[in-house]
């Protein structure tokens, strides 16, 4: 599977803890600082516009994490996710197909980068209802 992701400089507030009121600092799961990680994941979960569940994760650790479900597990998650990615691109590419690798890019604009996670976060990645509902 094509590697995806966006990097962003300076991190955009949607991606910010709301706990800390700024960007995470520390991996969840083994307390490095995120400045020494080269990447790291952040993951948010919303209810309307209510963030209910934050946390942010090294690229270590989230590997350890992965390797720890099945062959068959990760294999299914993969596809699931590239289907989901998929459905998401057409949607907000406008019907256009998605290309055969995302781009893996920067943004330094933090109103730009602030403009397309609300787009992502507009609708539920799985389901597709609007996050308003």
């Amino acid at each position: 599977m094509a590697g995806f992701g966006v990097f962003f400089s300076p991190i955009p507030r949607l991606l910010w803890s709301e706990y800390l009121e700024s960007p995470f600092v520390r991996c969840i799961a083994c307390q490095v600082p995120l400045a020494e990680a080269s990447v790291y994941f952040v993951q948010k979960r919303f209810v309307g516009r209510e963030t209910v569940f934050e946390m942010a994760v090294c690229r270590r650790c989230q590997t350890e994490l992965n390797s720890a479900a099945s062959e068959e597990s990760q294999r299914k998650i993969a596809e699931f996710m590239k289907e989901l990615f998929r459905q998401n691109a057409d949607r907000l590419l406008g019907g256009e197909p998605m290309p055969a690798e995302v781009d893996v890019r920067e943004i330094a604009d933090p109103e730009e980068g602030d403009a397309l996670v609300r787009r992502c976060l507009d609708y539920c990645l799985v389901c597709g209802i609007e996050r308003e509902r």
